[in-house]
Order: structure tokens, then C-alpha cells, then sequence
């Protein structure tokens, strides 16, 4: 699905490609945008819930805080546990060598979810509101069980289909996530 937010001009600073430093620069610029009581500042939690849910351990830039060659949903994830967000102290006696073979996940989703709740309720754009709930659904189910998670995901999809079935972003989820049109097509 096409998301274009980050191309709006006050986003400018927001490249396609940062080092290390840029994107420090650029979150903590976003952070700072998302305190504001207005659009922008809601934009800006939008790319911030972005960058989080995309750094998860079930988004495409899973590999980003790793050290993983490639981009690959690495054998080591099987059977680890990612809804604990603890990662250890390493102010005493951190260096680049001696890491275990262990892969440290932090489930970034659950920073995602807060925000991109806080959009769909404040945001003054329809298509903006549907496609915080659509995401808020992905991090949901990347965050529970199924079973626990069907419930909760029911009433985005629900929601998004009463209040935004006439926004582009409705339009575009119906026909590009089959998953969506199969729970419109059969919920309603």
C-alpha cells in the first residue's frame, strides 16, 4: 500500500537513506513534531509508529537494530518470544565482541500500537484515521495470540468499514490486503 506522509514538506528532513547519525537526528526531530497539538505533530507519530512497527520483529526492517547480514526472518526468531520489551543493561562492560549467539528482540509493535491509536483519535483526515486503525490491526496481531488478537482486529476492520468506507485508503486496503476484503465480504 502506498504511503506517502514522509514526502510532505515539512517531513523534508526525512531521507531515503540515513546513517546512523541522520536517523538518530530524524526520530528525535519526529519525537520533538509529535508533542505538537496539530496536524503536523500528528503526521508525526504516524512516521514515528511507522518506524517502530517496520523495526519489529515482523517488520520489513526487522533487521536494522541487528547485527543479521540480510533481511531474512532469521532461524534464531522460531520459538523466541518478542512480546517482552527488556533489553539488558549494557553500560558495564559492553563491547563489540563477545555477543552470544542469543538474537536480542524488542517488540517494537508495542511502541507502535499507543501511537498509531493516538492518530486514528486525533487526526483530522479521514484516510489518515483508517490507515492508523489498519496498522494498530497489524501490530495487534503481531502482538497476541490469535485467539487473543481476533477480537481486537475485528473492531478496527469494523470501524474502518462503518466510519472510512468512502477514503482512498479503504479503496486501496480492499484491493491490495485480501485478508481486509475477505473480512469485509463476510463480517457484513
Amino acid at each position: 500500500m502506498t504511503d506517502l506522509i514522509y514526502r510532505q514538506k515539512e517531513f523534508s528532513f526525512l531521507n531515503k537513506e540515513h546513517s546512523k547519525m541522520t536517523l538518530v537526528q530524524s526520530l528525535l526531530r519526529l519525537q520533538e513534531m509529535a508533542k505538537e497539538k496539530n496536524e503536523t505533530g500528528v503526521r508525526a507519530a504516524y512516521l514515528l509508529a511507522s518506524y517502530y512497527f517496520n523495526i519489529s520483529a515482523y517488520g520489513y526492517y526487522r533487521d536494522v537494530p541487528f547485527y543479521f547480514v540480510d533481511n531474512g526472518f532469521s532461524y534464531a526468531h522460531f520459538g523466541t518470544s518478542v512480546s517482552e520489551n527488556s533489553v539488558p543493561d549494557f553500560r558495564e562492560a559492553y563491547n563489540y565482541k563477545d555477543f552470544d549467539w542469543y538474537v536480542l528482540l524488542t517488540n517494537d509493535a508495542a511502541k507502535a500500537l499507543p501511537l498509531y491509536e493516538y492518530v486514528a483519535e486525533h487526526s483530522s483526515s479521514p484516510d489518515l484515521q483508517a490507515r492508523a486503525l489498519f496498522m494498530a490491526s497489524s501490530c495487534v496481531r503481531d502482538l497476541y495470540h490469535y485467539k487473543e488478537a481476533k477480537g481486537k482486529i475485528d473492531s478496527y476492520y469494523s470501524e474502518i468499514a462503518r466510519k472510512y468506507s468512502r477514503t482512498d485508503f479503504y479503496k486501496e486496503a480492499k484491493n491490495e490486503r485480501k485478508y481486509f476484503d475477505y473480512y469485509i465480504k463476510n463480517e457484513f
